[in-house]
């Protein structure tokens, strides 16, 4: 893994944006992989799936649009298919408010 975030605001783009480095065992990047796919332990990135899949361009793959809408504490895993996974966790903290609502309207 390159780089990923800790803390993000809920259905903002993950700042930075997560870095998954493809290398082989000597940490030499290998271009020629195809894919890497980020999984939520729980629940769904912002495009409703728990999956994000994106190209590998030398070696890395960046996910530059990836989000979680929902506030809370996740692991996300990060792999190719076939070689051992990576993991980072995140928290998701609740965006601004931006509306108020009647929980119980009064009698």
């Amino acid at each position: 893994m390159q780089q990923a975030p800790t803390n993000v605001t809920a259905g903002a783009v993950f700042t930075p944006n997560v870095k998954i480095a493809v290398s082989d065992q000597f940490g030499n990047l290998n271009t020629t992989y195809s894919v890497v796919t980020l999984t939520l332990n729980t629940g769904t990135f912002s495009t409703g799936t728990a999956t994000a899949t994106v190209g590998v361009s030398a070696g890395v793959a960046t996910f530059t649009t990836t989000a979680i809408k929902t506030a809370g504490t996740y692991l996300v895993t990060a792999t190719d298919g076939t070689m051992t996974p990576t993991s980072f966790t995140l928290t998701v903290s609740p965006a601004a408010a931006s509306k108020v609502a009647f929980v119980q309207a009064p009698p």
